[in-house]
């Protein structure tokens, strides 16, 4: 099952990352403890999170990054690295100060991550491998997710131990994360190999946009609003019955829900990654689908307010919806 990680993984989840045991522990509880759910729903569900450690279903601009993917196998070999059944959420968390974290899905996951011009370095940690081979340091790029296959393929190249002095401390100066995987590492991993965790840093930090930012906020809060309206429903219609309007209602809620949990957030995914390449404006190309997610937003803002005294009318018997 995925998530459950070896002692080995812990240990190097504590090296690689020199984070606080708080952080380690916002790792863990985001994702790390179970697969198989692709439920936005469920992405901000992490209870066990430190109550010191806040939590967000889009990273916070500004901050650098650090990723954590799980699979239950995969290949390396011809400069190719290949993960397969591989967990269909990413996990994304920031160190001190920020101390956010969150998952999302491998497509978000992997632009965020592949969106600067510098390719991400990560560990790759199999479990159960020989010791000679459990551990490689790897540049990544050009990835390739399959989600009917799951598998998520990367053009790979091993970090050789034998880099001169002065290579070695400017990848270091550029992902201090993997200082000690760097010093540890095998410089390899079998061809095929079982269980294994990649471990990324970073997703490069990124100029913030505020117009971006307050979007993000905004999202959130209509997230919470229709999550509630949801549920509010599902309990009149268990106290109610399915009436043919109350029925009307709740799928027009779970519309909203969808856009405001699942399209949207993609959008400003996409649309934070592009800024970020773009020294932090959107681009033009990109004003398309920013008037698509404020429009969205706006939408879903004035139907809000209209709300309880929609769900009242619905509940008296006078179905607003002819």
């Amino acid at each position: 099952m995925h998530g459950i990680l070896s002692d080995s993984h812990h240990r190097l989840l504590r090296r690689a990352t020199r984070v606080t045991f708080a952080s380690a522990a916002i790792v863990l509880a985001f994702g790390l403890g179970g697969c198989g759910s692709s439920s936005d729903d469920e992405s901000s569900a992490a209870t066990s999170a430190p109550a010191s450690a806040a939590t967000s279903k889009v990273p916070p601009d500004g901050v650098a990054l650090l990723g954590v993917l799980n699979a239950e196998g995969g290949t390396f070999a011809d400069g190719k690295l290949t993960l397969t059944d591989v967990d269909p959420r990413g996990v994304w968390f920031t160190d001190r100060p920020a101390r956010r974290a969150g998952t999302e899905g491998i497509d978000a996951f992997t632009k965020r991550f592949f969106a600067g011009d510098d390719p991400p370095n990560a560990a790759v940690k199999v479990a159960g491998a020989p010791a000679s081979k459990d551990l490689a340091v790897v540049e990544l790029s050009e990835p390739a997710y399959d989600a009917k296959a799951r598998t998520l393929s990367f053009a790979a190249n091993v970090v050789p131990d034998g880099e001169s002095k002065s290579a070695r401390a400017a990848r270091i100066a550029r992902h201090p994360g993997l200082a000690e995987a760097l010093a540890d590492q095998d410089g390899a991993v079998p061809a095929k190999f079982g269980a294994a965790t990649v471990f990324i840093d970073d997703a490069p930090a990124a100029p913030v946009n505020q117009e971006l930012q307050a979007l993000v906020a905004e999202d959130a809060k209509l997230e919470s609003i229709y999550t509630n309206a949801v549920n509010v429903t599902r309990i009149a219609i268990d106290e109610d019955g399915e009436s043919a309007c109350l029925m009307q209602f709740f799928n027009r809620m779970l519309e909203v829900q969808q856009s405001v949990v699942a399209d949207v957030p993609y959008d400003l995914a996409q649309l934070q990654a592009d800024a970020a390449k773009n020294g932090g404006k959107v681009p033009s190309s990109d004003q398309g689908m920013l008037s698509s997610v404020q429009d969205q937003l706006e939408g879903a803002s004035e139907t809000a307010v209209l709300l309880p005294a929609e769900l009242a009318r619905v509940q008296r018997g006078q179905c607003p919806y002819g």
